[in-house]
């Protein structure tokens, strides 16, 4: 291997496990055919309304711990984000393609949000059982959690993606307020127990 490719292999492989990536750049990230974007979105505080909606807290059925997860849209539920949801879409859409992911159309599988409490977290998961199927997932931050030398985990996001060897690529986010994170349907993620209250709004699509 040429040693410009060892060099351009090491700088990505570091930048994978970079902790305080802030989301101030678009960047992806991939291995094995899996990947992550992550950016940021500048009109976020009009998703703070979802908030204060009353639903149905599904967080018992899922890996939420102390944290309130209401569903905003799926096969039980029409959905609530409606006078939001072109824009967003439009958005999101235009993210992936800018990255030449070959991605032409997005639909809705379902849409959440979560208020974790004081030390509440999420343990690790994946949104879909098929690894076949064509989905991905875009995680919305929507508050700053800020991390210290103690705790620098601190509600931080965190990803794994493998290599065909086994040997597994993590990723870390900060959750900064407008924050987003967009993972491949495949990616296995979870959040760090957090200080204080973090909220995200996320939604899970399909694609052709």
């Amino acid at each position: 291997m040429h040693w410009c490719c060892i060099l351009l292999f090491l700088l990505y492989t570091s930048r994978m496990g970079k902790l305080n990536y802030t989301h101030e750049d678009d960047n992806i990230q991939s291995v094995n055919n899996q990947w992550i974007i992550t950016s940021n979105y500048p009109d976020y505080k009009k998703f703070e309304k979802l908030f204060e909606q009353d639903g149905n807290d599904i967080s018992e059925n899922t890996t939420t711990a102390n944290g309130e997860q209401i569903d905003l849209e799926s096969e039980k539920t029409t959905s609530k984000w409606d006078d939001l949801k072109n824009d967003y879409l439009d958005w999101v859409l235009s993210k992936v393609q800018s990255f030449t992911l070959p991605i032409n159309k997005l639909k809705v599988i379902r849409a959440w949000t979560i208020t974790y409490n004081k030390n509440g977290y999420q343990g690790i998961h994946v949104h879909t059982g098929d690894m076949n199927y064509k989905t991905f997932s875009v995680v919305l931050h929507m508050d700053d959690v800020i991390t210290t030398k103690e705790n620098k985990y601190d509600g931080v996001l965190f990803t794994l993606m493998p290599e065909p060897n086994g040997y597994q690529h993590p990723g870390h986010y900060l959750s900064k307020a407008g924050g987003v994170v967009m993972l491949d349907g495949r990616v296995w993620h979870g959040v760090y127990p957090t200080s204080t209250q973090r909220r995200s709004f996320i939604v899970d699509f399909e694609y052709e």
